[in-house]
């Protein structure tokens, strides 16, 4: 059986959805966006077939703190991350392993598969461990992830980036742009 999901399909009282459609053939993602009171979403669609995910995923979660593992897995997702992805996540505080063997990750993109500004509103992270782990196909500079409007040092809980990028294709810029 393919299920298919639809916006709203979860009840706005929804806090967890850890695990929620992992290991499943669903084939599409919907927006949390309705999902105001969650806070963590641990391996939401991890191992799944899915391809994309809509633009406005976690729009208006100011609630969300965990995504870790979200698409671990989802080795047909092929989607240039867009520097909104995390816009509303004010207090986001781990993205461990979130795309970790994304193998085909950025893999249509022309340029850069990460944008700068990633992380800008994201003053709470604590982990980005793995995040980017095993995504051979993406590629280009490694981009200013956490903005250019706010000091780095305001980034305090900031403790682990344990091979964040390790084995995807990024090649290393020279003027201090990840961590000025």
């Amino acid at each position: 059986m393919i299920l298919r999901l639809e916006d709203n399909f979860l009840p706005s009282s929804v806090t967890s959805a850890n695990g929620t459609f992992a290991y499943t053939s669903v084939p599409n993602v919907i927006s949390l966006k309705n999902l105001s009171n969650l806070t963590s979403a641990i391996g939401t669609f991890a191992n799944t077939p899915i391809s994309t995910y809509p633009e406005d995923l976690f729009e208006g979660l100011t609630n969300l703190q965990n995504v870790s593992y979200f698409f671990q897995g989802c080795i047909y997702l092929d989607r240039q991350i867009g520097n909104t992805l995390f816009k509303d996540c004010v207090n986001l505080k781990n993205t461990s392993y979130m795309f970790s063997g994304c193998e085909n990750l950025g893999s249509s993109a022309s340029s850069n598969t990460l944008p700068d500004g990633l992380f800008e509103n994201n003053l709470l992270l604590q982990t980005t461990a793995g995040m980017f782990q095993y995504c051979y196909s993406m590629h280009g500079m490694i981009p200013n992830i956490f903005g250019d409007s706010v000091e780095h040092s305001q980034y305090l809980n900031l403790t682990n980036i344990n091979r964040m990028f390790f084995r995807s294709s990024f090649i290393p810029n020279n003027d201090g742009h990840l961590f000025e």
